[in-house]
């Protein structure tokens, strides 16, 4: 069984050319060494590896601001006197095959990719596509047949990826790591929609993060209108951004761009269909506050010096009043 246990996406929302770049990173729940997964999109998206370091750059970008203060503290004490953390092998680039008309699902690109085995599928039917996958070892369900209707309705495309086999000639566990799409959409979006079944055993604690950048704070929301528990992390146009990703999205980042952080918590999540993105009528930044950490510096007071002082000052006193009196009375 396979589950994902939590899973980050980046979208880097090209407006001019209509064109999305999307990156998604998944950690999954399994013993096995061979699984697949599916992704759908609109078009027939280009694939290329990218770089862990996309996800720990941005989410530094977010981390609140750290200020250090300092504060002089008295510490009474003693001093020194007294105490001393299954799919073949493709090309390394994606290589069109045609099919016969006829066929109800037809390959589109074949491409081995980031330690994985990439299959974009076209399909007519359903049923028809359900089976392919099913005698290629992936799994099959009611859920998913009713789940890929929807985009074969749709025309829409099903990249399959399936962790690639090893390499003879490099023995060990498969090394993956995440993927970048890109592809032409009408507008931005996550793929969001899952399978009942998947909805309903996903569990506690499953986390999503979803990174937009475009030209301008975003908002997303579950189909056309409805509410996705996605919340604002994080909204602004960091000075240095494009300079902080260089060309991880496979292109220069433009300045003034914004980054949208939202965080998705929810358990199960409502996941009946895409998330999509538009411009939020909220254009207002969004940063987390400061973390303000106290710096003490602490400033020894040793009593003993402290009684020792007094007693001579008491010493001092007493004899300065005795010699007073003295005087007083001579005088008399």
């Amino acid at each position: 069984m396979v589950h994902i246990a939590d899973e980050s996406a980046v979208i880097y929302w090209d407006s001019a050319r209509r064109i999305e770049h999307f990156v998604r990173r998944a950690r999954f729940d399994t013993t096995a060494s061979d699984f697949g997964f599916l992704v759908p999109t609109p078009t027939v998206p280009t694939l290329a590896a990218a770089s862990q370091e996309l996800f720990s750059t941005l989410d530094d970008v977010i981390k609140p601001e750290v200020r250090y203060e300092s504060r002089t503290r008295l510490i009474p004490g003693v001093s020194c006197m007294l105490l001393m953390a299954k799919s073949s092998r493709g090309s390394d680039g994606a290589v069109p095959r045609t099919a016969a008309a006829v066929d109800p699902v037809r390959v589109l690109a074949e491409q081995t990719v980031a330690g994985y085995d990439a299959v974009v599928l076209e399909a007519d039917n359903a049923d028809a596509l359900a089976q392919w996958l099913t005698t290629r070892g992936y799994a099959n369900s009611p859920t998913l047949q009713r789940w890929l209707a929807t985009y074969v309705a749709q025309r829409w495309k099903i990249t399959a990826f399936r962790v690639a086999r090893p390499d003879a000639n490099r023995p060990g566990p498969p090394v993956t790591s995440p993927v970048r799409m890109t592809f032409a959409a009408e507008r931005p979006f996550y793929p969001y929609r899952e399978p009942e079944d998947q909805r309903a055993g996903a569990g506690n604690g499953r986390t999503l993060r979803v990174h937009v950048l475009s030209t301008e704070r975003m908002q997303g929301t579950l189909g056309d209108r409805g509410i996705w528990p996605g919340q604002v992390q994080y909204a602004n146009a960091p000075a240095n951004l494009g300079a902080r990703l260089a060309n991880m999205l496979g292109g220069a980042i433009p300045a003034g761009t914004w980054l949208t952080t939202f965080d998705d918590r929810s358990s199960p999540r409502p996941g009946t269909d895409e998330v999509y993105f538009s411009s939020a009528p909220d254009r207002s930044p969004v940063i987390p506050p400061a973390i303000v950490r106290t710096k003490i510096d602490e400033i020894p007071i040793p009593l003993d010096w402290v009684a020792m002082v007094g007693f001579v000052l008491w010493v001092v006193w007493r004899r300065v009043r005795k010699a007073k009196t003295a005087s007083a009375a001579t005088s008399s």
